[in-house]
């Protein structure tokens, strides 16, 4: 005698179609929502804080970075001034010792590559590095 298969345990055939969702939840940012933040408080108590803490490290750490670079940039684009200026007072000084001795031709040889190389430098200084398809952005 064969077993009847009751209700609940009927075979599946092979033509039925299982489904299953999956629900994910994602945050932007640093702190997580209120309702996250309460289940990570049913697993750990401490959690909350811990990723408050965190947060505030991650904010002081990010304000000191952008300081030190903007400081350092400074630095830079000083220190490039000051030694722009040193070259130039130097070429100014030795093309007025070449006239002195009777050098001119020299002189102004010199002048006029010093002046051409600074052009260079200042123009291609200036231009945006990436133009990005002339879209501003």
């Amino acid at each position: 005698m064969k077993p009847t298969p009751k209700k609940g345990n009927q075979p599946q055939s092979q033509n039925q179609i299982q489904q299953q969702l999956t629900v994910t939840k994602h945050y932007q940012g640093v702190i997580p929502p209120p309702e996250m933040m309460e289940q990570f408080k049913n697993i750990d108590p401490s959690f909350p804080d811990r990723i408050l803490k965190m947060a505030e490290n991650e904010g002081s750490h990010r304000r000191e970075l952008a300081k030190s670079v903007t400081f350092k940039s400074f630095i830079l684009d000083f220190s490039g001034i000051i030694s722009g200026i040193a070259v130039v007072g130097g070429v100014i000084w030795l093309c007025y010792e070449f006239v002195k001795r009777g050098y001119a031709t020299q002189a102004a040889s010199l002048g006029i590559a010093v002046l051409v190389g600074l052009a260079v430098v200042f123009v291609t200084r200036k231009q945006p590095k990436n133009l990005n398809n002339g879209n501003g952005k």
